[in-house]
């Protein structure tokens, strides 16, 4: 049975910070990921863990990665090993690294490929700490022979050490389409989101047409402005006078005109 978790869960659970503790005392994450194409990816799980308050947050990536990576924020400690993708390789840098983190996540950004998906299982096993399993990762549980229906008896008594956060695609394939697909709950779920943001189509439109106006016409009151100040130095305040006249016949034309979007 699948379930919401909603904000005031998360809350419950979520470890407070000890104010008197130091760097490494709040969560060590080590991220394995990235290919030639999506270097990206371990980025922004990076970024990710320390948003959610992880004190360390160490990338294992290909040698592709490693510039982008490390240059990207200062407080990452990046890792290489040679290649363009999850290999063999990153077997040693993983097994230095990994003895060092409360928790491992495994995927992002890596591509499919035979190899990696062996290199990936391997380090699951050789893993003691928690794994997330991301992406091209998640694969790797099938390899292992997970979930099986002795792994979930014995989830009762043991907490699982893996979390997979798979998107739709990946989830509709992990349970071979099981998930309902409700058009009539979708178009409620619209709906209920058109409310709270209290915005019809045409109310949308008009907001757009407004705010283009209204730009249009700080453009031109801007232009203006400039007009009258070169006015008052070369010909005085009649000139100005007129310019003025000016304004306000253009701004009333301008409010008048509706915008094409």
């Amino acid at each position: 049975m699948m379930n919401i978790i909603k904000k005031s869960e998360i809350v419950k659970i979520f470890p407070q910070r000890n104010p008197n503790s130091h760097k490494g005392q709040n969560g060590r994450v080590l991220i394995i990921g990235g290919s030639l194409d999506y270097f990206g990816a371990p980025i922004l799980a990076a970024l990710g863990a320390y948003g959610g308050g992880a004190d360390l947050v160490y990338l294992l990536v290909p040698e592709c990665n490693f510039e982008v990576s490390r240059s990207f924020y200062p407080d990452f400690i990046v890792r290489k090993y040679p290649g363009n993708f999850v290999n063999s390789r990153a077997l040693d840098a993983a097994q230095e690294l990994l003895p060092k983190v409360d928790c491992v996540l495994i995927g992002p950004g890596v591509s499919e490929n035979p190899e990696s998906l062996r290199v990936i299982t391997r380090i699951i096993q050789k893993a003691e700490c928690q794994a997330v399993l991301d992406a091209e990762a998640i694969p790797a549980m099938a390899e292992l022979g997970l979930p099986s229906e002795a792994g979930a008896k014995a989830g009762a008594e043991n907490p699982p050490r893996f979390t997979i956060t798979p998107n739709r695609a990946e989830m509709d394939e992990i349970t071979e389409g099981s998930l309902p697909h409700d058009p009539e709950e979708e178009a409620k779920k619209d709906a209920l989101e058109a409310q709270e943001l209290n915005v019809s189509g045409g109310e949308l439109i008009a907001n757009i047409q407004r705010r283009g106006i209204e730009r249009e016409v700080r453009k031109l009151d801007a232009q203006i402005r400039a007009q009258k100040n070169a006015l008052v130095e070369l010909s005085g305040p009649e000139a100005v006078g007129m310019l003025d006249e000016q304004l306000k016949l253009e701004l009333a034309a301008t409010q008048n005109t509706p915008l094409d979007f």
